[in-house]
């Protein structure tokens, strides 16, 4: 059983995460970011999602996370998917498949939060339910690289008549303790966050070059 601080609220939980990650000085440099756009909590929502400038994480994951996990989470959000403009500058590939898409943006992410966070571990990926995406195989890819090759295992799937939802799984979706991140069960998305992508497509001009200035 994880133990987690069950005196303070999901909300209050996350401000403490976000303050954490703003006073290590590691991230500092990512305050700046992590000021840009709303954050809070949602009951409803099953793990994260953001569109490249909000933020929302369910409650119910906050609450069976570690402080650790939690500092994971947003950083994963904010320095994955807000720093690097997942959801403007990888639009097109969500067009030709989301599920590639979603995921090619996390494997990429949570290599980079590995590897950072391997000598201290101020965070750590959470393990089982919540598990994320992350795969040796694509160390120094980039994520439309990532995507491509999924892309295409998933359209050779389709080709040999075998899953049309997705890969084979071989390989994939490993965490460091062997846990499985693929999250395809019931109505948790694949990962352990959601990318707001319609949301993010929605915004006007002005408001994504209001947000690229800042960012």
């Amino acid at each position: 059983m994880l133990l987690v601080n069950t005196e303070l609220t999901p909300q209050q939980r996350l401000d403490k995460a976000v303050t954490d990650i703003m006073g290590h000085k590691r991230y500092i440099a990512l305050a700046g970011v992590m000021m840009i756009g709303t954050r809070k909590t949602c009951p409803n929502t099953p793990t994260a999602r953001t569109n490249g400038r909000d933020e929302v994480y369910g409650e119910t994951m906050i609450n069976a996370i570690t402080e650790k996990n939690l500092r994971y989470l947003v950083l994963h959000e904010v320095e994955g998917h807000k720093l690097h403009r997942h959801l403007t500058t990888w639009a097109h590939l969500f067009e030709i498949d989301a599920e590639c898409a979603n995921k090619a943006a996390d494997y990429y992410t949570n290599l980079m939060l590995n590897d950072e966070n391997k000598d201290d571990g101020f965070a750590v990926m959470p393990t089982g339910e919540y598990a994320g995406l992350v795969d040796e195989k694509y160390r120094g890819m980039d994520t439309a690289q990532i995507f491509n090759d999924l892309y295409e295992k998933k359209e050779e799937e389709k080709r040999k008549g075998g899953k049309s939802g997705g890969e084979s799984g071989e390989g994939e979706g490993e965490s460091g303790d062997g846990e499985s991140g693929d999250g395809e069960s019931g109505d948790k998305p694949q990962g352990f966050d959601e990318h707001d992508w319609e949301d993010a497509k929605e915004m006007s001009e002005p408001e994504k070059r209001a947000l690229d200035a800042e960012i």
